[in-house]
């Protein structure tokens, strides 16, 4: 059985020419005196990082969906900003580089529904 909940999703994109660029953004936006460790994603050609902003009336929801071409290796990565290089690490320990966890999942809808309607407005 299918159940359609007239759910309609908007997307607000930041697209990104470099992996360095949207790492430096994606790593402003990590607690470093948390340490929180921010989870982004290799797929469907893209490094992507997206979060919901708003639910509005109806079943409507804006996202925001931070991209950059290209792909990382899984694992655990820690991001420089100083010198702009990344690093795939056993662990996260230095307190002045950002770590990222990099994931590859095997379907993710919304991420389908964001790529598609990116690429059709190119």
């Amino acid at each position: 059985m299918t159940v359609t909940l007239g759910y309609f999703m908007k997307f607000v994109y930041e697209v990104f020419q470099s992996v360095e660029d949207f790492l430096m953004v994606a790593s402003n936006s990590v607690n470093l005196a948390m340490r929180h460790t921010s989870t982004i994603y290799t797929y469907g050609g893209y490094i992507i990082n997206y979060s919901p902003l708003l639910s509005g009336e109806a079943g409507e929801s804006l996202w925001i969906v931070s991209m950059v071409k290209g792909s990382l290796q899984n694992g655990l990565l820690e991001f420089d900003p100083v010198t702009r290089k990344v690093e795939l690490v056993p662990r996260a320990v230095n307190p002045e580089k950002t770590p990222f966890l990099v994931v590859t999942p095997a379907q993710v809808t919304v991420l389908d529904e964001a790529i598609s309607e990116f690429e059709n407005r190119l």
